[in-house]
């Protein structure tokens, strides 16, 4: 038997298409200090941005031959490491305490939305660097890097790959251009509706950058209630796969969007959990019952009451829809709507085998189309994996003394990146937990498996 050799990562590669991003990350970065001049706060944001471009440009010296998947992933994880670093590392210059400075940092560019601050204690500055942090990563920093690579081909590809599940388009370039063009559209479409709505220009500019991104960062510590109409639409809408709304856009046909097995399950969900939460005794109204329930299901994280008086019925349900999620190719997070139906029909199937002849065949279809078994197995571990990684995660806040409900309804929130919180974020929380949560959100950031993957050894070492 011969076993195929595991090659190295090609750190040459790495090095020049994570400097490509960093030379993009660098002018971005510096727009906050323009919110940062009235008060003081721009100088951290523009010697942050002044050092990430130069290191970007530095690192694009590097060799760019040999870039494979795996450096795809490397590139990647840097991606989303790096500027949580970067505005960490800003907003504890501006005086905030270490490791609640970082933790906003990695909040921000996982779209998660868990905050220690009050939205009060902070400046305009730090206010638009996390929004702006926010909508960046929710379509992704590396897909945006795709439009500056000069040549299209494989690496352009993997690197797409690896934060949109599904290309509409037959070269990489240009399906970033399509997507972003999606993402632009609904970021001005919920800034209008959120003006209409009869928010102030700033506050509606924060919410349009937080929707779109399904990230959630507010000005308020609950949503105004004049903005949620606007939110519940716009957090449903961004919540959906951007290739189903290409396909509909290319063939004019909404009824495109009405076939999508993602828009129809991520619809019953959210009737089904805020009428769950009507009845669960918590005294909610039907209009914040919707309001939470959308912001559940697409991992947004907008409140307009407060969860921590919740009842427990009302925690552990939104934990699981928490950690379902948005639709995949979406900016939404959780393992998603898509793996949530394979994963039923997969049960569906097994339950059936026991009725039927030992030897027959039972493919599970999807649209007509039949699963691969490998798809059916990998969407089995993702949910495996995050259920093993919310447990631990949550047993490490019961051992602090948390209650379970709470316990696993923050760890889910971090985990699928939603930001929902059921009051234990904040600056009292034992920085130990604080990390957990950190990593917790990294890790469903790219849905687990990038980061374990780069952490195999023989990634780095021949055999």
């Amino acid at each position: 038997m011969v076993e195929t050799a595991i090659v190295p990562l090609r750190w040459g590669a790495v090095a020049h298409y994570f400097g490509t991003v960093l030379a993009l990350i660098g002018p971005v970065s510096a727009l906050p200090a323009l919110f940062g001049i009235w008060d003081g706060t721009a100088p951290p944001f523009v010697v942050g941005a002044a050092l990430t471009l130069i290191i970007g440009l530095l690192l694009m010296k590097a060799e760019a031959e040999g870039m494979g998947f795996k450096e795809a992933m490397a590139v990647a994880a840097l991606t989303f490491l790096y500027p949580a670093i970067l505005l960490g590392t800003e907003i504890w210059a501006l005086g905030y305490p270490a490791i609640d400075s970082f933790f906003e940092g990695v909040s921000a560019i996982t779209t998660t939305g868990l905050t220690t601050f009050s939205p009060d204690e902070i400046s305009p500055s730090i206010h638009f660097a996390r929004s702006l942090y926010q909508w960046v990563g929710g379509i992704g920093f590396a897909v945006f890097v795709i439009l500056f690579l000069t040549r299209p081909g494989t690496a352009a590809h993997r690197l797409l790959t690896v934060h949109i599940s599904d290309k509409v388009s037959p070269t990489a370039r240009k399906s970033v251009m399509l997507l972003t063009g999606i993402y632009v559209g609904i970021t001005a479409v919920s800034g209008l509706l959120y003006l209409l709505s009869g928010e102030a220009p700033y506050d509606a500019l924060i919410h349009a950058l937080t929707t779109a991104s399904t990230g959630g960062f507010s000005t308020h510590p609950l949503l105004p209630p004049g903005a949620v109409p606007a939110a519940i639409v716009m957090m449903a809408i961004s919540a959906q796969s951007y290739t189903t709304y290409y396909r509909a856009l290319a063939k004019k046909d909404l009824a495109v969007l009405m076939r999508d097995y993602q828009l129809i399950s991520f619809v019953i969900v959210i009737i089904a959990t805020a009428l769950i939460l009507l009845a669960s005794g918590w005294g909610i109204s039907p209009g914040n019952a919707f309001l939470v329930a959308s912001s559940a299901a697409s991992t947004t994280g907008y409140s307009s009451v407060d969860i921590s008086r919740s009842p427990d019925s009302a925690k552990f349900l939104l934990s699981a829809v928490m950690l379902v999620g948005a639709s995949l190719g979406s900016t939404g997070g959780g393992f998603k709507q898509l793996r949530l139906i394979i994963v039923v029909k997969g049960l569906k199937r097994s339950i059936i085998r026991y009725l039927l002849p030992k030897h027959a065949v039972k493919p599970v279809r999807l649209g007509g189309q039949v699963i691969d078994e490998e798809e059916i197995g990998f969407a089995m571990t993702l949910v495996l994996v995050y259920v093993i990684i919310v447990f631990v995660s949550a047993l490490a806040f019961t051992l602090h003394g948390y209650s379970l409900s709470d316990s696993l309804f923050e760890t889910s929130s971090a985990l699928a990146t939603t930001g929902l919180s059921a009051g234990l974020t904040s600056p009292n929380l034992p920085g130990a937990l604080k990390l957990v949560l950190m990593v917790d959100m990294l890790l469903g950031r790219l849905e687990v498996f990038p980061y374990l993957a780069l952490l195999h050894p023989r990634n780095y070492l021949r055999r």
